[in-house]
């Protein structure tokens, strides 16, 4: 596909206009154009719409009339200036502006939708790229609706529905100042990426049964979007949408009052939505001034206020930050939420529970917040496990108050299994740094399950040393623990090593100043003490083959030690060679030595002596197939063309150690028929030599022999069904010699030669036995012989038909009606005329 955008000739396009340029050609690269486009020209200072459009000279006045003009795939330019509203009825067309979206302005007069690109029904593929949409109004869509915009406007549009964009796809686009009178004040039912939404409403009408909803947007997925300062009767920000990397912030949920009474106002950010890698800060409502009944991953919830529930309400939050929001009566941070790996600090309720009230918290750090009643950390009935508590503030029950904890760390001891009461030992709490020194009490005290996720609040494996730790953060003793050699899979702590060498463990200590010793059982095997800043440590010792389960011991200055389990396997055994196989395998069953048809692969399959092994096939520098086996799977099998010929694979079957064992195995492809055997010859041979044709005594047995072409091959004859002899030569072996009884009669035999792959090359040989002599009292006169055919061969009956007896001439005085090759008479008047024939003969009296 060849496009080409050639831009107006006689208008000079701004820089605006080259990304418009480069907008529209990535608009057409993808939407599969393939015939050569139209372009049309719209430009407002143009008398009117009677031009053709087709040029700058002769171009439409309004961009109705060049939609109306154009088909599918065709390109409008507009020039600067104002402009009506449009329907475009779904064609895909693209609009695209010469400069950019600050000069040149659809304006719908508060009476109708700028620009309908679309129906609801049908799917639009036009696309708008540059403008300004305002002041338009309509039940869907004030600025816009169902289809695709680029770098557009959207300001001071008024809907029911969606009052800057309904049904819409927008791509860097500006959503500012739109009014919904029931949902997405912004958008409703619209993607945006990277968008703003700001300072759009969701108001519910006066004394209206309905309510705003999604001050921003409204059933919509937001990516790369920043949304600010909009505001609804129920969720400020965004309403039941699906929102990735995204900011929100100075979003209100505002509620309404009916006799003084506050209703709604839920979700100041988000109500109903799904969040992930979000900020959601500043945000304002009754209940949950970050989100309500949302699901966040992954987000930064801080500075936002509610009546209950300041950072969120009733919401599912995974690795998420809830830092110094507030609220009036309870739940600063959190109220009536499931919190996972998250962290609660330094925020404030006026009544209780300063971090959290009435939740479910799993692997969570609640530390400096404040309740003016009680307490401060957590409150009415909260659950805790594997969470750390610890210097939060209240007139009463400083850090819990009416909770459940268990494996958790707080102050007092709380009742309840695995708790325990003891500084935490924060790296800098005083300025918000949370995480766990090596010498914290809280390391691998608490209980592993299955709801504790796979990492921590900051991407860490969420078990790091055996034992999960409390609170947020999975502490980090040492980083880039590794051994040397490695030989095995990186990381695995699997390796061999060579007689005489050590293991060297070493790594990255995450503070100065510590000692770390490495022991087996009681035994240390090597140990060393970091000055000044050193934190790095390589410690060598021997091991001998098989698995140990070491410990890793550091210990800081004052004598605090945190202990970590490794174990370390030393492998120095190859494993055993794998049972192989070929299919299909029409040789001899493991010659290795086959057919294979046109355009069929060969596979070799075959089963490891033991798990977790990786098989390698290669020929020479090739590799024909590789498959590292996982779990309790010992099996393999590669496909793989092979040319007819000898090849030498090699198959290398590696361990987790790195040890490896290599078979050699060759596989020969034989697709060529064999040779005929040569000199074919039998004994006695009483007739003709070559004729085939003897006598053979009563008792006595015909030998059938002869030469076969190449060496290694099986010869097989047979009549019929019956197999008479069979012989598999070997080494140089190329002659062949059968002794088989035949009867009487002819005997049609079959000789097959098959090689070591299987292919076949057949003939047929016909072997007549003859025992029965000429023995006839010959008489004065006429004499008669009857001559069967069917017991002839067919050179008899041609030697037959040329005998002069079968013409009427003087001598012969023989019946000559034409006979075919069926039992016959022969009339001879004396013995030296009659023929000397071969089959049962008969004494008859002549007819005439």
């Amino acid at each position: 596909m060849h496009l080409r955008i050639n831009p107006p000739t006689t208008r000079t396009p701004s820089n605006r206009a080259s990304q418009c340029f480069l907008a529209l050609f990535l608009v057409l690269l993808f939407s599969g154009a393939v015939h050569a486009a139209t372009t049309w020209f719209v430009d407002a200072d143009r008398p009117d719409d009677s031009g053709d459009g087709l040029s700058w000279e002769t171009a439409k006045k309004s961009i109705q009339a060049a939609v109306d003009a154009a088909a599918e795939d065709d390109h409008i330019w507009v020039a600067d200036g104002n402009y009506a509203p449009f329907i475009a009825d779904a064609v895909a067309i693209t609009i695209c502006s010469v400069n950019d979206a600050e000069q040149t302005v659809i304006d719908g007069d508060n009476a109708e939708c700028c620009a309908v690109l679309g129906t609801e029904l049908a799917p639009s593929g036009a696309v708008l790229i540059g403008f300004t949409l305002k002041n338009g109004y309509a039940e869907k869509g004030g600025g816009a609706a169902y289809g695709t915009l680029l770098n557009c406007w959207l300001i001071d549009n008024v809907a029911e529905y969606g009052g800057g964009a309904y049904g819409c796809t927008l791509t860097n686009c500006i959503l500012e100042d739109n009014v919904a009178e029931r949902d997405g004040g912004g958008a409703c039912q619209c993607t945006l990426k990277h968008c703003a939404l700001t300072k759009n409403e969701a108001k519910r009408p006066v004394e209206d049964e309905f309510f705003g909803r999604g001050g921003g947007a409204y059933e919509c997925v937001l990516e790369h979007c920043t949304v600010s300062e909009n505001s609804a009767d129920i969720g400020g920000g965004a309403y039941q949408s699906d929102l990735s990397d995204c900011t929100l912030m100075k979003n209100e949920a505002k509620g309404y009052k009916v006799h003084g009474i506050s209703h709604l106002g839920m979700g100041g950010g988000a109500v109903y939505s799904i969040l992930t890698d979000c900020t959601v800060a500043e945000n304002k409502a009754i209940s949950g001034g970050g989100a309500f009944n949302c699901t966040l991953t992954n987000c930064n919830l801080t500075d936002n206020e509610a009546y209950d529930g300041g950072g969120a309400f009733s919401c599912i939050l995974d690795i998420c930050f809830v830092t110094n929001n507030s609220t009036s009566e309870n739940g600063g941070g959190a109220y009536d939420c499931t919190l996972t790996n998250c962290l609660i600090a330094e925020n404030n309720a006026a009544k209780g529970g300063g971090g959290t009230h009435g939740s479910i918290l799993i692997n969570c750090t609640v530390a400096g917040n404040t309740a003016q009643l009680g307490g401060g950390g957590v409150s009415a009935r909260s659950t805790l496990k594997n969470c750390i508590v610890w210097g939060n503030e209240a007139d009463t029950d400083a850090n819990y108050s009416n909770c459940v904890l268990s494996f958790s760390c707080s102050e007092p001891l709380p009742a309840g299994e695995g708790n325990i009461c003891a500084n935490p030992v924060f790296i800098d709490a005083a300025n918000g740094d949370y995480r766990l020194r090596t010498s914290s009490p809280c390391l691998n005290k608490g209980i592993n399950a299955d709801d504790i996720g796979d990492t921590d609040l900051v991407g860490n494996p969420r078990i790091r040393h055996g034992i999960v730790d409390m609170g947020a953060y999975e502490a980090s003793i040492f980083t880039d623990l590794a051994i040397a050699p490695d030989t095995g899979v990186q990381g695995d702590f699997i390796t061999r090593l060579d007689v005489g060498q050590d293991l060297t463990l070493s790594g990255i200590l995450t503070e100065a100043q510590l000692t770390i010793a490495v022991a087996e059982g009681e035994t240390v095997l090597a140990q060393k003490t970091c000055a000044g800043d050193e934190r790095a440590f390589a410690l060598a010792f021997p091991l001998a083959e098989g698995s140990h389960d070491l410990t890793i011991i550091v210990t800081d200055q004052d004598g605090n030690n945190s202990t970590t389990a490794q174990t370390i396997v030393i492998d120095n055994t190859p494993p055993a060679a794998a049972n192989l196989a070929i299919t299909p395998d029409t040789g001899a069953q493991g010659d290795f030595i086959t057919q294979l048809a046109e355009g069929e692969d060969l596979t070799l399959s075959g089963d490891l002596p033991e798990t977790l092994l990786t098989v390698t096939v290669a020929e020479g520098e090739t590799i024909l197939g590789q498959k590292t086996c996982e779990g309790d799977d010992q099996a393999f099998a590669f496909a793989f063309p092979l040319a007819e010929g000898s090849h030498d694979l090699t198959i290398t079957v590696t361990d987790i150690a790195g040890n490896s064992n290599v078979i050699e195995q060759t596989v020969i492809i034989d697709n060529t028929l064999p040779q005929l055997a040569a000199d074919l010859t039998m004994t006695p041979d009483t007739g003709a030599p070559g004729d085939f044709v003897t006598q053979l005594a009563d008792g006595e047995k015909l030998t059938l022999s002869g030469i076969l072409q190449e060496a290694l091959l099986t010869v097989t004859v047979t009549e019929g069904e019956n197999i008479l002899a069979q012989k598999t030569c070997a080494g140089d072996d190329q002659a062949f010699a059968f002794a088989f009884p035949l009867a009487k009669g002819n005997h049609v035999l079959t000789i097959t030669i098959t090689d070591q792959a299987g292919n076949s090359s057949t003939s047929h040989l016909t072997i007549v036995i003859d025992n029965t002599s000429l023995d006839y009292d010959w008489q004065n006169g006429w004499n008669a012989l009857f001559l069967p055919f069917e017991h002839m061969t067919e050179e008899t009956a041609a030697a037959l038909n040329a005998l002069p007896c079968f013409s009427r001439n003087a001598n012969s005085y023989v019946k000559t009606e034409p006979t075919p090759l069926t039992e016959m008479w022969v009339f001879c008047h004396n013995r030296d005329q009659a023929p000397a024939l071969r089959g049962k003969w008969a004494e008859l009296i002549p007819l005439d």
